[in-house]
């Protein structure tokens, strides 16, 4: 739970009136990054997908999350040719987590890639390939606690997208304008 708490923490004070923000336990018992031997922990693959996140740094407008169980933070790199999403269930149980995307600047195919945080994985893909019609369903990557980072990228070269959750799941929708703060100025 602790590298889903990281996370968590990580995309709440995004928006929270904070100036800067430190993490200082870097080897201190469960809570740090690296073991006393210099393994990485859980808590350090948290920190890697965030700063991955931070690969699209045009910020996402996102509504309805739920701060204290699952969280999301989404960008748009400069190129406009992949969007990331890092989705963060901390303790949300009990409803599908599902991605209906929509209105990708791109306008045609996506593909997608899922790298998970979780008590098997560390950042490791977890999934991939084109992005279904219907929507996407993280139920069964994302159980509590996990952290996932999903790449949306243009199925051939060719990027604000939408994401709305269909009706009936819970999860917050999206929207990236290239009006909103750069992510990498709020970090």
């Amino acid at each position: 739970p602790g590298a889903a708490f990281a996370a968590c923490v990580l995309v709440n004070l995004q928006d929270a009136p904070v100036d800067a923000a430190n993490y200082y336990m870097s080897d201190n018992q469960g809570f740090g990054l690296f073991t006393f031997h210099g393994v990485p922990r859980k808590n350090f693959y948290a920190m890697k997908a965030f700063r991955r996140l931070l690969d699209t740094p045009l910020r996402a407008e996102a509504a309805g999350a739920l701060p204290d169980r699952l969280v999301l933070c989404a960008g748009l790199n400069r190129g406009k040719t992949e969007a990331g999403v890092l989705v963060v269930n901390y303790r949300f149980e009990g409803r599908p987590v599902r991605l209906d995307v929509r209105g990708l600047p791109w306008g045609g195919p996506t593909t997608f890639e899922l790298s998970v945080v979780d008590a098997a994985r560390n950042l490791e893909a977890a999934r991939s390939g084109a992005l279904p019609a219907e929507g996407l369903d993280l139920s069964a990557e994302l159980k509590a606690p996990a952290v996932g980072l999903l790449k949306l990228r243009p199925e051939a070269d060719r990027s604000s997208f939408l994401i709305f959750p269909p009706e009936s799941a819970y999860f917050p929708s999206l929207l990236i304008s290239e009006f909103t703060p750069d992510i990498s100025a709020l970090v």
